[in-house]
């Protein structure tokens, strides 16, 4: 690690230096995990392997890692992590700064040199995700740089985080339990390898330039191996034979249990959207006998005249951040 990077890591602000909740980490795009002091994966539950903010330093710089903090209840901090990527919408960057600037609050550039970190004091309970931004006050390990971009102390922004999170998505779904049979289904296992569609594809490995993340590919085919799987367990042994499966990641028990209720998460949804469409579908074009009835009627007029049915725009927050605007994110009930 060059002596400029060990200098940036000094400006990391004080405050979160003198806590014990260092990680290192060799920063990849496929592995960004934390690791304790010996190179083995750390728990974003157990201080017990985290180290100190010195040590952590010592340890990255002779493996030429990455040093990081690990968000805990017991801290007062928080992190707004701001992603960009090449297909990041110009609006989505205009929030961001909108964000940079209302927090007023030490920001750096991530490991990318792309996007932000911005601390700030405030707690949040589970993490939140949406349209490239994130928040998190606990069981987040966040790679940190030193790379200055807003030299503040660490502010205190309780409301502004709680205006934030009631226009994003909700909590993050709980973890559940790899219930069943600890075993591989061999026979979903054979229609995968078999597959030439999406299936087939990703179980062999064949992901990038079509998902923005590994961990994003690994949800997706967890999706369609969950329906043709006995269960949770099964499922994610199954995945493991995939060539996605086959990362240190997928090794974490916390990482199967998150994917896997992501996974289902969306499944229930994706059925739940079919179904509200089957009975749009049902009042715009009635069958029956004449006359219409008079739902048909006021539906056809509803698509006609109003807005696109499904698109609501996210109010501004009284801070001055812009809501998550001009995402469909609510189905608008006749």
């Amino acid at each position: 690690m060059s002596d400029s990077t060990a200098e940036r890591w000094a400006h990391i602000p004080s405050e979160l230096r003198e806590r014990p909740q260092w990680c290192i980490s060799p920063g990849l795009d496929g592995d960004k995990a934390p690791r304790s002091l010996d190179g083995r994966l750390a728990s974003s539950t157990n201080p017990s392997t985290w180290s100190s903010f010195d040590a952590a330093c010592a340890a990255a710089a002779e493996r030429g890692w990455h040093v990081g903090f690990m968000l805990h209840e017991t801290d007062p901090f928080a992190c707004i992590d701001l992603d960009v990527k090449d297909s990041t919408p110009d609006a989505y960057l205009q929030r961001h700064q909108r964000i940079i600037a209302e927090s007023d609050s030490y920001t750096e550039l991530s490991r990318s040199g792309r996007g932000w970190h911005v601390f700030v004091i405030g707690a949040i309970g589970k993490g939140r995700r949406r349209d490239a931004v994130e928040v998190y006050s606990q069981e987040r390990f966040i790679i940190c740089t030193g790379n200055v971009v807003h030299d503040r102390p660490i502010a205190e922004r309780q409301a502004m985080l709680a205006n934030m999170v009631k226009q994003m998505a909700p909590a993050a779904p709980p973890e559940v339990e790899l219930t069943g049979d600890d075993n591989v289904d061999w026979s979903a296992a054979a229609q995968a390898a078999e597959d030439t569609g999406e299936l087939g594809r990703l179980f062999r490995g064949d992901w990038e330039d079509r998902y923005e993340s590994q961990s994003e590919a690994d949800l997706a085919l967890v999706k369609l191996l969950l329906p043709i799987t006995e269960s949770p367990l099964e499922c994610w042994r199954t995945f493991r034979l995939s060539k996605l499966g086959g990362r240190e990641k997928a090794n974490r028990p916390d990482y199967a249990r998150r994917t896997i209720a992501l996974a289902l998460q969306h499944l229930a949804n994706d059925a739940l959207h079919l179904q509200v469409g089957a009975d749009m579908a049902a009042g715009l074009f009635w069958q029956g006998p004449a006359p219409h009835n008079e739902r048909h009627f006021r539906l056809s007029i509803g698509v006609q005249k109003g807005p696109p049915i499904g698109v609501q725009k996210g109010p501004r927050l009284s801070s001055g951040v812009t809501g998550m605007a001009g995402v469909p994110f609510a189905l608008v009930a006749a």
